[in-house]
């Protein structure tokens, strides 16, 4: 075995170079008695004719012809990349002993005729000698002889698909309508009647087709029954018909054996023809029936003997009977060169079809073409191209658009600008089938990410210019829905609605001030109304009390300024369906260091008279003006928030359906039950995070798994919390209650919303399929822009406040 191994080696390393025109010997080895030989003139094509000589038939049926094909077919992939199919015919002392093929696609294996019916059959023959008969019987059974000239008895109205058939040049990239049968049949009887009666009709028969020997038939019968026994054993339907052409009558079948393109056979040399090849098939068939089972011969020969019965070429036939049947033929290779050429033409155009809308409606009318029925089971290896062409054309558009998104400028207007193409791309992209859109996806989110963080300032600039009224103020408030109508939304969202809410704020204090202008200018007070004054939140100015009082629902009444010798300043006040209040103020140093600002020092109604201290003005003032003394903000408890949600592994995934990932590697025996935790792990392994390895297992019904963290999946482990992939940021706590005590400590409570932040892929489809738990209502609230909302309590320490357990 060792000697053979190197035998073959040895072959497989003579002469390979870089010519590939011309018959050349690929292969040659005296040890086994063997040599390869790639025949044409260009052999170099998707299939690649191969003789193999071996002084010893047998060689043929040994396991290292296997072997030799197998590293022939790797050796000449790389000599002749266009390579995908080796059509091989064995010789030894010149008769055809052995023929079938080897693919690519399927690793440079054999593939023969599937002969097993008739060769168990033909086995019989060994056990009884008296079983040849029986076996010509049987043989018939399987093949029915139709030498007799009648047609096939029981064929189905429709044939099942056959394999697929070598495909061939076009002869011309033209359509032209196929000739009807009957007039191809009346020119063939014309011709064949001057050629009988001694007259000439162009050039002689005999110089375009010649009809060859029996073992040139049989090769020729044997390699067309590979690519035709399907649709033959299905009954031949669509060969019979016309609709479709047998293989034998193709070009690259026919012309090496019989001179010319089949359509320049004649009636008469094709009923010649078919006498011929019932002869040969009649004369072979005993010596097919006495080869040994496994023999490549005996393989060959029965393969010839099907082709000949099943397509029904041996029949007897003179010129007269011969005409209509190979009009039908003939027809058939003029629908199939036609075939021939729209597929070219049609491969050729998908070479420049541009990205956009119009060429999937090519496409799909590519796909359709009826002329392409003519092509056979190689139809549907087009139309998968097609498909594939299709796919192809929406990843690119898909891509295109992805190309257009990168080029809009971060600013305002180049947010704007993305946001209305994505929304139009998105409704485009969406009636196609692509396997780019997650691309398409992630370079979206990346780049609204990027142009809002660059635009915010230019958005809180369009904010600042609405005017302070009820038109401004309904601007603002439908500025972030109009910037972005859509998911995706940024991940500074919050930071858009912020800017809002300030906003917001803002103009209803501007709305109020001049509100406040308009009542100090009607009581002409506006000279007054800057006048320092002590009110319940400290300093502030008499028209800001006034209008604080106005506020509330009191009407102003008068206002007395102290006479030249006097001090006391008198503000009179209507209560609404009450008494008249008079409050008196005088100016004093209220707070030390600050300039003299006026204090109520009594008040009066018409019953009463009292008198104020500073403290209890300021608490007159507040019960007047309804103030409320402004509490704990929530800027300063954020930083204490911050702590706590850092503190707090967040995102995390401890289990990946029923297998647990708090420690790696992950180790798996996976039987049926397990095929979703097994598909879980793979779709992690497609984001890059897992390495998914296969191991051999002794038990046949599960497989073993082992899975390892990546580099890019390792900050994300956190031991017994497992995965942990996100992060929350606090941005903002509201609803803060006044302060309480409890144990002798100072609390406070209130509504904390954050946001999570999480990496690129968690927005990948995939990721939220393939972990559970809560991560999944942060991936939503990232893709919404909705803050996580949570109340938390805050004790007050001698650092600080501290979010409290």
């Amino acid at each position: 075995m060792r000697t053979t191994q190197i035998a073959v080696a040895a072959m497989l390393l003579l002469g390979f170079s870089s010519v590939v025109i011309a018959d050349k010997t690929l292969a040659h080895s005296k040890s086994l008695g063997m040599s390869f030989t790639a025949l044409g003139d260009v052999w170099c094509a998707p299939e690649v004719r191969i003789r193999g000589d071996a002084t010893d038939a047998g060689k043929f049926a040994t396991p290292d012809y296997g072997d030799i094909i197998q590293r022939l077919g790797q050796v000449l992939a790389r000599e002749c990349p266009d390579a995908q199919r080796l059509s091989i015919t064995g010789m030894s002392d010149g008769r055809l002993v052995w023929s079938g093929n080897a693919g690519k696609g399927d690793g440079w294996r054999i593939r023969q005729p599937a002969t097993a019916s008739v060769s168990k059959t033909l086995d019989s023959e060994k056990t009884d000698p008296t079983a040849s008969k029986v076996a010509a019987k049987t043989l018939s059974a399987v093949a029915p002889d139709v030498s007799v000239g009648t047609p096939l008895p029981g064929q189905p109205a429709v044939a099942a698909p056959a394999v697929p058939v070598p495909e061939r040049q076009a002869v011309n990239l033209a359509p032209s309508a196929p000739a009807p049968a009957e007039v191809v049949a009346q020119a063939d009887q014309k011709k064949d009647q001057m050629e009988l009666a001694g007259g000439k009709s162009g050039t002689p028969a005999s110089a375009a087709i010649r009809i060859p020997d029996c073992e040139a038939i049989v090769t020729w019968a044997s390699r067309a029954y590979q690519e035709d026994q399907d649709t033959l054993r299905s009954g031949g339907r669509p060969f019979q018909s016309g609709t479709w052409l047998l293989s034998g009558f193709k070009d690259e079948y026919w012309i090496p054996v019989f001179g010319a393109p089949f359509p320049e056979i004649t009636p008469a040399e094709y009923a010649k023809f078919a006498q011929t090849a019932e002869a040969c098939r009649r004369e072979l068939r005993p010596e097919m029936l006495g080869l040994p089972r496994g023999h490549p011969r005996r393989d060959l020969l029965i393969g010839a003997d099907d082709y000949v019965l099943r397509a029904a070429l041996g029949r007897q036939l003179n010129p007269q009977t011969a005409a209509p049947v190979l009009a039908r033929y003939k027809a058939a290779y003029k629908a199939y060169d036609e075939a021939i050429a729209t597929r070219d033409a049609q491969l050729s155009a998908l070479k420049n079809l541009p990205p956009e809308k119009q060429s999937f409606e090519t496409l799909d009318a590519m796909k359709t073409d009826k002329k392409l029925i003519a092509l056979g089971p190689a139809r549907a290896r087009h139309v998968q191209r097609l498909e594939a062409a299709t796919l192809d054309l929406a990843d690119r558009m898909v891509m295109a658009a992805a190309e257009e998104i990168k080029k809009f400028p971060e600013s305002l207007d180049g947010l704007r600008g993305l946001i209305t193409y994505r929304t139009a791309a998105r409704a485009e992209l969406s009636r196609y089938k692509s396997r780019k859109v997650q691309d398409f996806l992630t370079i979206e989110a990346e780049r609204t990410n990027a142009l809002a963080a660059a635009a915010l300032p230019g958005f809180i600039a369009e904010l600042q210019a609405a005017p302070a009224s009820a038109e401004g103020k309904a601007t603002v408030q439908a500025a972030v829905n109009k910037l972005f109508p859509q998911q995706p939304l940024p991940r500074n969202i919050r930071a858009y609605r912020k800017a809002v809410t300030k906003r917001l704020a803002e103009i209803d204090e501007e709305i109020k001030s001049v509100a406040c202008k308009d009542t100090l200018a009607t009581h002409d007070l506006s000279g007054d109304a800057a006048t320092p004054l002590l009110g319940p939140g400290g300093e502030s100015t008499f028209g800001v009390f006034v209008c604080a009082l106005t506020d509330k629902g009191l009407a102003f009444g008068e206002y007395k300024k102290p006479g030249f010798f006097g001090s006391t300043h008198e503000l009179v006040m209507q209560i609404p369906s009450g008494p008249s209040l008079v409050f008196e103020m005088e100016l004093v140093e209220a707070i030390k260091g600050k300039p003299d600002m006026l204090v109520g020092t009594r008040m009066k109604d018409p019953t009463q008279t009292r008198d104020l201290t500073v403290t209890a003005w300021q608490k007159l003032a507040a019960e007047l003006t309804g103030y409320t003394p402004p509490g704990i903000a929530g800027e300063e408890l954020l930083p204490a928030a911050q702590a706590k949600l850092d503190s707090t592994p967040q995102g995390c995934v401890t289990t990946v359906y029923t297998q647990s990932v708090t420690a790696f590697p992950v180790t798996l025996q996976a039987g049926a039950m397990d095929r979703d935790t097994v598909r879980r792990f793979a779709l992690l392994g497609d984001l890059g995070l897992i390495e998914v390895e296969e191991r051999p297992s002794q038990n046949v019904s599960y497989r073993n798994y082992r899975y390892t963290l990546t580099a890019m999946a390792e900050p994300y482990f956190r031991g017994k919390h497992g995965l942990c992939f996100a992060k929350l940021a606090a941005e903002d706590i509201s609803d803060i209650s006044a302060p309480f005590k409890r144990d002798g400590r100072t609390y406070v409570t209130g509504i904390l919303e954050a946001s999570p932040v999480l990496p690129e892929f968690a927005l990948d489809p995939r990721f939220a399929q393939a972990v559970d738990g809560p991560i999944r209502g942060l991936i939503n609230s990232m893709k919404t822009g909705q803050a996580i909302q949570s109340k938390v309590a805050f004790v007050r320490t001698d650092a600080g406040w501290k979010a409290s357990n």
